[in-house]
């Protein structure tokens, strides 16, 4: 199978949590003009996070490609916007509330824009 690259006639629509549904404009095969449960991914998250987006199916198998948002129409772009901050959801520190170090392990409390966490770090000097 070659790769897919999509275009403003194929659509995107939510399917659950952050994943997608692909309906293909122009799938040969009935099977294929309907994909289901796909999970957005950036191929270059940190330097170009707005081109290049693979859609993932369970197996981790790629299906399709979106090389760009312009390729897409809006409402799809929209709703892979929408998953892949969920997916990449990132909470910002807003304090620290308390830190504890035992056996090497440094337990962190803070408060995020999400709410109060807690998690642990290994102290790098031990």
């Amino acid at each position: 199978m070659s790769r897919i690259y999509l275009t403003k006639n194929d659509k995107i629509e939510k399917y659950e949590n952050h994943l997608v549904k692909l309906t293909l404009s122009d799938a040969q095969d009935a099977e294929e003009k309907e994909i289901t449960g796909l999970e957005p991914r950036r191929l270059f998250p940190v330097s170009n996070p707005e081109v290049y987006i693979s859609l993932l199916d369970e197996d981790g198998k790629e299906r399709a490609v979106i090389r760009s948002y312009a390729d897409i129409d809006e409402a799809s772009a929209s709703v892979i916007r929408q998953s892949l901050e969920d997916y990449y959801l990132v909470p910002k520190i807003l304090r620290i509330i308390s830190k504890a170090e035992k056996y090497g392990t440094l337990h962190w409390t803070v408060e995020t824009d999400r709410g109060i966490i807690g998690f642990d770090i290994r102290n790098r000097f031990h």
